[in-house]
């Protein structure tokens, strides 16, 4: 992958690699996905707050995340995560994955067994755990 200059500095700033993309992507797509996609921002800001010309306050921010999508024909999964670290990406894209994942698994009819644990049963009434 080639990112174009400015992109590198946000890339360079919080320490993601172009490998660690590639790993986020393809966990994102480990459910069965077609299609996957992340959504890195961040957000500077600057507050002040003035009474009669006198600065009662004054704040500043940073706030950055990423946000993965994953889209599985007519299903679409999301997570977020304000934690950039690769643990962090990896389980957003995991859990993207399989929010759709879970969209086509749970239109499926389940039964409960005695223990309250749910067994799914597919088109053909066969049972899955």
């Amino acid at each position: 992958m080639n990112f174009p200059e400015h992109e590198l500095h946000f890339f360079q700033k919080f320490g993601l690699t172009t490998r660690l993309i590639e790993r986020c992507l393809g966990e994102a797509l480990s459910a069965g996905g077609d299609f996957a996609d992340l959504y890195f921002e961040s957000i500077t800001s600057s507050a002040i707050s003035v009474d009669e010309s006198i600065v009662k306050s004054a704040s500043q921010g940073v706030s950055a995340g990423c946000g993965v999508r994953v889209c599985s024909g007519d299903r679409t999964g999301y997570a977020y995560t304000d934690d950039l670290s690769a643990e962090r990406l990896l389980r957003a894209a995991r859990t993207a994955a399989l929010i759709a994942l879970w969209i086509e698994v749970s239109n499926h009819e389940y039964n409960e067994n005695e223990e309250g644990q749910r067994r799914w049963l597919n088109e053909s009434r066969e049972e899955h755990v």
